[in-house]
This record gives C-alpha cells, structure tokens and sequence, in this order.
C-alpha cells in the first residue's frame, strides 16, 4: 500500500487479485462522470446467446454487450465436439441481428491467432489491428464488421 497526499488530503493506493463488485462500480462510476464532461453516456446493454443441450447443459455461447451503436463480442466459444456443424456461426449472426434490432450499426471483437481468426473473416469481419507477441509466439488481433452486410 503506498500513501500520499494531494489537494484533497491522504490517498492510499491498495491492490487486490479479486477486485470487489463495489469496487468495479466505483471505478466505473469515476469513468462514466469523466465521459459525461465530453458529451458521452455509457449505456452498455449486456447480451448472452446460448446453445444448450438435450439435458438443458450449456454446450456454447456468446457473450458481448451492446453501446454507442457497437456490438462488441467478449466471448464465444462452442465445446470441441460441436464445432464445425455451424452453431458458432448460429451464436454470432444471432448476436448480430439483435445487435441491429438494438440499433448497432457495428460490431468488434479480438481473438488470437491460433483461435479463430478465419472465422471471423468468414463472416464479414475486418483485421484492424493485433497486438504481436501476445501470449508469446502469436498474436491478438483486433476485428470489426459493418453490420448493414450480412
């Protein structure tokens, strides 16, 4: 823990390995007051797009929210035995359509080169940017898509 002080008295920076809910909110609280001086409300919608199966188990899903009309893609994953049989593809262009019923015009996200990349591409998806080296010895690479192509 490190103590200083500044025009408001002593501050602490403490550190933790499991940030609390109250913490998460307060940070983010001090970071939506910030965007408000330049004009921008944050008003992220969460999403969740599941595939179960016969016995209600969660087997693959989508997980993203939606804002400042963007769909961004945090997860997606299908187990091992169900990939290649197009419910990845069902997951993503579901999240897509209600991305554009929430008025999203755009959508991102980021994968690592020995993930999904090509699959990505396959569905309309742009290469922006990657970060190389990253985990070492390949790369995160940052995709976006308009979303008025299907």
């Amino acid at each position: 823990m490190t103590e200083s002080k500044n025009r408001s008295g002593a501050v602490k920076i403490s550190q933790s390995d499991q940030p609390s809910t109250e913490e998460v909110s307060a940070v983010t609280e001090i970071l939506n007051n910030n965007n408000l001086r330049y004009g921008y409300q944050w008003a992220s919608l969460p999403l969740s797009v599941v595939l179960k199966d016969a016995q209600e188990k969660l087997v693959g899903g989508l997980i993203g929210s939606t804002n400042w009309g963007w769909l961004h893609v945090d997860l997606l994953s299908v187990e091992a035995n169900l990939r290649g049989l197009g419910y990845g593809s069902k997951l993503l262009e579901t999240a897509e359509n209600i991305a554009r019923e929430r008025g999203c015009t755009f959508a991102y996200l980021d994968t690592f080169s020995f993930q999904a990349q090509a699959f990505y591409e396959k569905h309309g998806y742009e290469v922006w940017g990657s970060l190389e080296d990253f985990p070492p010895g390949a790369s995160r690479i940052y995709l976006k898509k308009s979303l008025s192509i299907k």
